[in-house]
C-alpha cells in the first residue's frame, strides 16, 4: 500500500463497493481497526466515500485489544481521529 494515494484507494473502495453491491442504505459498517496502516487506510477510505456515495451508511470503529502483558494499548490516538471523524470507536479489552 505504500505509495498508493488516497484518492486512488478510493476509487478501488467505490468500484469494490458498487461491483459487489457491498453497501446498502442504512448499513452499519464495522471496521477492525488495529491501528496499522491497513486498517486505517479502510477506515479513511470509508469515510471519504461517505461524502459522495449514491447510499447512506454510518461506520464503527472495531478493535480487540490483548492487553499483552496485562496492559492495555494505548488507544487514544485512535480515539483522537475517530472523535475528529465522528465514527464511534468500541474496544474490546481481553487478557
Amino acid at each position: 500500500m505504500e505509495g498508493i494515494p488516497l484518492r486512488k484507494l478510493l476509487g478501488q473502495i467505490r468500484l469494490a463497493c458498487e461491483k459487489y453491491n457491498m453497501i446498502e442504505d442504512g448499513d452499519i459498517i464495522g471496521v477492525g481497526v488495529s491501528g496499522g496502516k491497513d486498517s486505517l487506510a479502510l477506515l479513511a477510505g470509508l469515510h471519504e466515500l461517505q461524502r459522495f456515495y449514491p447510499k447512506s451508511f454510518r461506520l464503527i470503529a472495531l478493535m480487540a485489544d490483548p492487553c499483552f502483558h496485562k496492559t492495555p494499548t494505548d488507544t487514544s490516538p485512535l480515539e483522537a481521529l475517530c472523535k475528529e471523524w465522528d465514527i464511534p470507536l468500541v474496544v474490546k479489552r481481553t487478557d
